[in-house]
């Protein structure tokens, strides 16, 4: 639980400004899948954070930090 929530503020961070829409747009996940990972209500797999990370160019160490 407590790395959905340091994914959840590290993520809040990133977005910064940008809508939910395009940040979600931009990391390749859909808006409503954006919502619930910042509101903590959807556990991530193995393979949604490979593609956050990869649309971030992070590493998922750094996204977790």
């Amino acid at each position: 639980m407590k790395y959905r929530r340091r994914l959840s503020r590290k993520l809040k961070q990133i977005k910064g400004r940008q809508t939910q829409a395009v940040f979600a747009n931009r990391i390749g996940i859909k808006q409503s899948s954006l919502n619930r990972i910042l509101q903590n209500k959807q556990p991530l797999n193995l393979d949604m954070l490979e593609t956050i990370c990869t649309f971030l160019d992070m590493d998922i160490s750094e996204l977790l930090k």
